[in-house]
């Protein structure tokens, strides 16, 4: 059984993302977390978090880490889980 500490990656962009700045925010996540064992990738993209949480990719990912517990949530920024006007956007101490 592999003991490493499990991990969901997850990577947004507020808009589309043609330079594929996504798949650069997973492979720096991965590159980070490499004493982790990844149990999926999620994201977003075209979805803002200025008013609320981001996309379905978030949520799943969430729970995709709840599945998997203990297990961790990674991205590149805290910013990709939530931002805004301080209302409506889930807020990192709430996942």
């Amino acid at each position: 059984m592999d003991k490493k500490t499990a991990a969901v990656v997850y990577a947004a962009k507020s808009t589309d993302d043609p330079r594929e700045s996504i798949r650069s925010q997973i492979e720096a996540v991965r590159e980070a977390a490499h004493d982790r064992r990844i149990v999926g990738e999620f994201s977003d993209e075209g979805f803002s978090a200025y008013r609320k949480s981001r996309g379905p990719g978030l949520a799943e990912a969430i729970e995709a880490a709840k599945a998997a517990a203990p297990c961790e949530l990674w991205c590149l920024d805290p910013d990709r889980l939530a931002r805004g006007n301080g209302g409506g956007a889930r807020h990192r101490g709430g996942l």
